[in-house]
């Protein structure tokens, strides 16, 4: 089946990138197939909601590496579609408990999650490292160069992810110049609604 022809809802949410060390290396904004919305009631009366959803690009190892020889590459590899067992259990979804109907919410909650990453790679380094401010240092800009390749990976995806369309949505710009500028206008607004969104 091409990926035209897939009939799933589509929505945006939050993918955590892993890297070649099993680590997070950050967080991204992706549209994503929902495969499956899950309520559980719990003893107390309330419930929690969950997402299993399939993201189309996922594998950042592969990016960094094609990035390493070519920084101005366009591939991000091939898609993801859902994939199924034998017994019709779905085999390559992801669990998330927030999705959202579009990208700028999606992508202030990406935001707040890369804070508290570095925030806790900080929360780590001891304070009686002798090199404590040395260390710090290198972290942040590590975090900063890590944080550049999301973004770029995160921008292909976005434009190669165009036929992907949500029931009622205003598209993300996929060029790149309108792109900054749109993530420009997005950090403007995240220290009013990340807050809201973390609840």
């Amino acid at each position: 089946m091409s990926n035209n022809n897939l009939t799933y809802p589509v929505k945006y949410a939050v993918l955590e990138l892993i890297d070649e060390f099993n680590t997070t290396f950050g967080f991204i904004a992706s549209k994503c197939y929902v495969i499956e919305d899950v309520t559980r009631y719990l003893p107390d009366g309330s419930n929690r909601e969950y997402h299993k959803v399939v993201f189309p690009y996922t594998n950042i190892v592969d990016y960094k590496q094609k990035i390493y020889y070519d920084y101005q590459t366009q591939d991000i590899g091939h898609r993801n579609i859902p994939e199924y067992d034998l017994c019709g259990n779905i085999c390559n979804a992801y669990i998330t408990t927030k999705v959202f109907d579009n990208y700028d919410d999606a992508y202030i909650y990406a935001v707040v999650n890369n804070q508290q990453l570095i925030e806790n790679l900080i929360f780590k380094l001891p304070w009686s490292h002798p090199n404590y401010e040395k260390e710090k240092e290198e972290i942040n800009l590590k975090f900063s160069l890590d944080m550049t390749t999301c973004e770029k990976f995160e921008e292909l995806i976005l434009k190669q992810t165009k036929d992907m369309k949500l029931a009622s949505e205003k598209e993300c710009p996929a060029d790149s110049e309108v792109f900054d500028t749109h993530k420009k206008l997005i950090r403007i607004l995240i220290n009013k609604r990340c807050d809201e969104i973390k609840k």
